[in-house]
């Protein structure tokens, strides 16, 4: 199966709908939440016809997880428009919904087409004499350090890995990627970069 203007990727299961807290497994519906509990890992099996692409077959991939979101329609659950294969956990993904990709024999994630994670930026204690001063949030409200940049970023605006940005708020949306906690952005929302 080759999709014409999209990625066929292998997700495997959608959900996970178990949570573990110590030796106790329990069970959660993913219908209330779906975003929470998708899949967002999956790897490349064919590329589009249409198109060129960095992303090469066996890539693994971060997908955004509204491709594997099930509609309610009267009453029943039907699985996402994009399933084209149930028993192989295949979706078909557009080229705008593939987030990161890291191709075979690679040690890191790239940002696909425009977009980028990036990890909140701290805020440092503040302290007035010997008192800490309690803050309710520590981050830095539309302030990140760039994690994984695109090439456009890289090649157009020098923004890579490590790069201080500023960026819109509310468009960011938090990911979670080998144990930590990212937020997703698109190049679009970024306002600009500090200057070291």
């Amino acid at each position: 199966m080759t999709g014409v203007n999209e990625f066929i990727i292998e997700i495997g299961d959608a959900f996970d709908n178990t949570i573990k807290h110590g030796s106790l497994e329990l069970y959660k519906d993913h219908r209330t939440s779906q975003q929470e509990q998708s899949n967002r890992n999956g790897t490349v099996v064919c590329l589009p016809i249409n198109g060129e692409s960095d992303v090469q077959v066996g890539a693994e991939v971060i997908i955004d997880p509204t491709v594997l979101f099930q509609q309610t329609y009267k009453g029943k659950t039907q699985d996402s428009q994009f399933l084209v294969d149930r028993e192989k956990g295949w979706y078909r993904v557009s080229p705008q919904m593939v987030l990161v990709y890291k191709n075979p024999n690679e040690t890191n994630y790239t940002g696909h087409k425009d977009n980028l994670f990036a990890e909140a930026l701290k805020q440092e204690e503040v302290k007035v004499g010997s008192i800490y001063l309690p803050k309710a949030k520590n981050e830095l409200e539309g302030v990140a350090v760039v994690a994984i940049s695109n090439k456009e970023l890289i090649d157009i605006e020098d923004i890579k890995q490590g790069s201080v940005i500023y960026y819109q708020l509310n468009r960011e949306w938090e990911f979670e990627l080998e144990g930590k906690t990212y937020l997703y952005l698109k190049n679009i929302y970024v306002l600009g970069k500090k200057e070291v």
